[in-house]
């Protein structure tokens, strides 16, 4: 193999490999990652005959040893300093930045400044540029005195001071809100509710502030104002101190929870259509507005082409993807792509430029659902809002992956984990997350959703911890077990006693058994293959054969029956070797039609190593066992056509049994088959009901009925061999008397063997005396 040279010898033959693999036909891709030979922290890559290290930055070299960047060069923030070390370097922001050094975040110092209108000193803390400080003095009724926003600089310094009164209130302050007002007005009005619902509670009026919102939002809606980002970001901190005061433990127990969850819904209705209404700069195609769980992006459509008229212009894909959470963070939690034909469908609506709004919510307070996400994306266009989009929205939720291998599934765990993941829309009027207009990419890795309107976005994660694993696991076992000792005594018995090896049955039964055995036995194994992808791909496909074989075998004996008793036909003794080839082969053609639709046509194509949402179309994740339409149409199908064949076959025999006993060749016929016949009824009913409780257990959507269902199939699938053992041995007077016979027979033959034995001793020691 792997174009290895092979050398004949006597008696077989010699692989010489080629460099980079190993073992006796070269099918082993040496790993030349083994031990780790690149340095640094750099990722090894196995090669065929080498291997390729992936430096981080900083490194360089074969195997990432040595160093590139120093302190001449531009590694470190343009404001931090770069400190050389032994074999190393390191970076530390300058003095009024703050950060890891590769990354500095200018910072207003503590200060103290004097506020003429207040006629005293106030103390603004250390704040990072871009957030708003309060100052330490409060009024009486615990709202800071004043604010101030840390602005860039250099260095970073304060804004102007807002220092309302400290009698003014938030009634006051809405009831002077008019069509009137002024953009100043506006930003003064928006930064005094930031500054009050710093410290807000219920009895400081929540749901005014969100009323006083709307007002503003109406005057801006009504006269198409435009808003600046500074009010948009105030805005947004002002949504964020009152979704805290909502959802925050004290206020949970004194608010009517219909009214909370109608203002939440209010005030998320309030913010997304404020920035609809934010100006965006003439020299800039978009900008972001971050607060600590907020984030929004606008952005203004750019045209792939240039130089045409507006209804002939094709605009680009818009990506927004938000930064990390922490910047230490590798990955965005989040993108989301809008594509360029949506932005034209609006524009054509519209017939003018349009502007795009996304917006991160990185909790999901504002939403009250039971369902908890961990991030919420929107995306809306000022003024378009279709049932159904032309092209979908596409989605990558990268944060889920870090969700998934959290969940404990495969062996080592008590209880079974079932996780299921549902790309949602937030529907606005029952206040719930749908699947309505969004579907799950399938084996997509990180999950990816396809959406076809404009709305906010989730990914919900849903696990559910099965009952009863760990006990069902254990009855499973000993059930099996106990199976495969009632079979092997069945085989033992029908191959010892010649009366019974020799009868018509018996050949159907033998193989019966042989079939059940091999299920047992590879269900016992298949526990420890779960975690191990191509072993249990195997293992579930010699499960699905065998089962399949042993119905095959069960419907070929009622066939034989049915001819016997029914057409009177002589039937041999014996079964032909093609019949019985004929038997084994078409369940071998249904697994490997199966697979080949399955495993070949899907799974391989869908398949990747690192994509630890990947579903496979043919074998469930947390068993070797098929799955959906590998089980519906490759399993249940078949059974469920050889099931009814044999009833009818059954009743048919029945019906001849019962009422044309004299049309029978003989009564000891009647009586033999008679006999053959309850048996193979009752091995056919007992599997026909297991795989009845198996079906309902998978259509069960109440979790009692399910359980329920699973410990009916556990039981009567696990004590199958055991109970054919009963069957066919232990209640079966034929087999009993023919037993009886043989172990009389085997007796007498060793009494007699010992008499004969006995007296020739005693002979030859009357012989050898008379000798003497």
């Amino acid at each position: 193999m792997n174009g290895a040279r092979c050398t004949d010898i006597v008696d077989g033959h010699v692989c010489t490999c080629l460099p980079g693999f190993t073992d006796a036909s070269c099918a082993t891709d040496i790993n030349e990652c083994a031990p780790i030979p690149c340095q640094n922290n750099a990722t090894c890559t196995d090669l065929v005959n080498g291997y390729n290290c992936t430096c981080v930055l900083g490194f360089t070299g074969k195997n990432c040893a040595q160093i590139t960047y120093v302190c001449g060069t531009r590694v470190c923030s343009r404001f931090a300093k770069c400190f050389l070390t032994e074999g190393n370097y390191s970076c530390h922001c300058k003095s009024g930045y703050v950060g890891d050094g590769y990354t500095c975040q200018p910072f207003c110092r503590k200060t103290q400044i004097f506020v003429q209108a207040l006629n005293q000193s106030v103390t603004f803390n250390k704040t990072n540029v871009g957030e708003t400080a309060n100052s330490q003095e409060i009024c009486s009724n615990g709202r800071p005195m004043a604010s101030v926003d840390c602005v860039y600089g250099a260095p970073a310094g304060f804004a102007a001071i807002k220092s309302p009164s400290c009698e003014r209130t938030i009634l006051s302050t809405i009831s002077q809100i008019e069509d009137t007002i002024t953009a100043k007005e506006i930003s003064s009005t928006i930064a005094f509710f930031k500054l009050a619902t710093k410290i807000v509670t219920v009895q400081d009026h929540v749901f005014e502030v969100i009323d006083g919102l709307e007002i503003i939002l109406q005057v801006v809606s009504r006269q198409q104002r435009q808003i600046t980002t500074n009010v948009m970001y105030d805005a947004m901190l002002v949504a964020e101190q009152l979704t805290n005061a909502l959802t925050s433990s004290s206020n949970i127990n004194t608010i009517d929870t219909t009214k909370n969850k109608r203002q939440k819904q209010h005030l998320l209705e309030v913010l997304q259509n404020f920035a609809n209404y934010v100006e965006i700069p003439q020299d800039i195609t978009n900008f972001t507005l971050t607060t600590e769980q907020i984030t929004l992006q606008i952005f203004k459509p750019t045209t792939a082409r240039s130089g045409r008229q507006l209804q002939n212009k094709k605009y680009s894909d818009i990506r927004f993807a938000p930064a990390p959470k922490s910047q230490h963070a590798a990955e965005q939690p989040v993108q989301l792509v809008v594509p360029g034909e949506v932005i034209d469908q609006a524009a054509t609506q519209l017939r003018k430029e349009t502007q795009i709004a996304f917006f991160q919510f990185n909790n999901d307070d504002l939403f009250s659902s039971l369902d908890r996400v961990e991030v919420v994306v929107s995306a809306q266009i000022k003024g378009y809002d279709p049932a159904t989009l032309g092209k979908s929205i596409s989605l990558e939720f990268s944060h889920e992956t870090k969700i998934q291998r959290e969940v404990p599934v495969g062996n080592g765990v008590l209880k079974n984990v079932v996780t299921r993941t549902q790309c949602s829309v937030w529907d606005d009027h029952q206040q719930v997350w749908v699947p309505n207009g969004c579907e799950l990419v399938k084996n997509s890795f990180p999950p990816q959703c396809k959406c076809y309107k404009l709305a906010n976005f989730a990914m919900l994660v849903d696990t559910k911890i099965l009952p009863s694993a760990f006990l069902m696991g254990i009855t499973t076992y000993v059930g099996l077990c106990l199976s495969i000792i009632g079979l092997s005594m069945t085989i033992f018995v029908f191959l010892s006693v010649p009366k019974l090896r020799n009868r018509q049955p018996t050949i159907f039964l033998l193989n019966i058994c042989i079939c059940l055995m091999a299920v047992c036995i590879i269900f016992l194994i298949s526990g420890n293959q779960i975690g191990n992808r191509i072993p249990c791909y195997m293992l579930t496909a010699l499960l699905h054969y065998f089962l399949l074989a042993t119905w095959f075998w069960m419907t070929a004996n009622a066939y034989t029956m049915y001819k016997a008793l029914v057409k009177v036909f002589q039937i041999s003794s014996k079964l032909s070797g093609r019949n019985a080839a004929i038997i084994y082969l078409v369940p071998l053609a249904i697994v490997l039609l199966n697979m080949g639709v399955t495993v070949f046509n899907t799974d391989i194509k869908t398949y990747r190593p690192d994509n630890i949402l990947f579903e496979s179309v043919y074998k469930s994740r947390h068993m070797c066992w098929l799955r959906l339409y590998s089980l519906y149409f490759g399993f249940l199908l078949p059974v469920g056509v050889m099931f009814l064949i044999n009833m009818y076959f059954f009743v048919a025999v029945l019906a001849k049994i019962t009422c044309c006993k004299k049309k029978i060749q003989s009564t000891a016929k009647v009586r033999g088959l008679g006999r053959n016949f309850q048996i193979a009824i009752s091995m056919i009913c007992l599997m026909g009901l297991t795989w009845i409780f198996g079906f309902l257990m998978l259509v069960a959507e109440d979790e009692r009925h399910q359980t329920v269902m699973a410990w009916l199939f556990t039981v009567f699938n696990s004590t199958q061999g055991l109970s054919i053992f009963i069957f066919n041995c232990v209640l079966n007077k034929g087999v009993r008397d023919a037993g009886r016979d043989w172990v009389s027979t085997k007796t007498r033959k060793t009494q007699v063997s010992t008499t004969g034995t006995t007296t020739n001793t005693r002979t030859t020691n009357h012989y050898t005396s008379s000798k003497i």
